[in-house]
């Protein structure tokens, strides 16, 4: 009998790469379904009084101008921080145009 088996070396490492594969995708899994629940309060709570209120707050503190450029109006409230989303203070909030709200999260027009 060999004192060692590369043979069964190679299946044991399989079998560990093939049970770390399946705990990742149960972790990707699991991080994908919190994401989405995230995002689907985040979405509810935008659509909510509590955050109109906030929002019509902000743009008027800021006269509905855009802070980040200072040269368009502003139509939207950004979120400088995600900290404290879902009750936020108002600092948290600034008035910004699309053009530079698209800028802020990076995302082509």
């Amino acid at each position: 009998m060999p004192l060692f088996d590369a043979a069964a070396l190679e299946r044991v490492f399989h079998e560990e790469m093939e049970e770390r594969k399946r705990r990742s995708a149960e972790q990707d899994n699991q991080r994908d379904l919190q994401s989405i629940a995230w995002w689907a309060k985040y979405n509810a709570y935008l659509q909510g009084p509590e955050w109109r209120s906030k929002r019509l707050k902000v743009l008027e503190r800021d006269n509905y101008w855009c802070k980040a450029c200072n040269e368009a109006e502003a139509v939207q409230v950004h979120h400088k921080t995600y900290e404290h989303v879902f009750d936020e203070p108002l600092f948290d909030l600034e008035s910004v145009c699309l053009e530079c709200h698209e800028k802020l999260h990076k995302k082509p027009l």
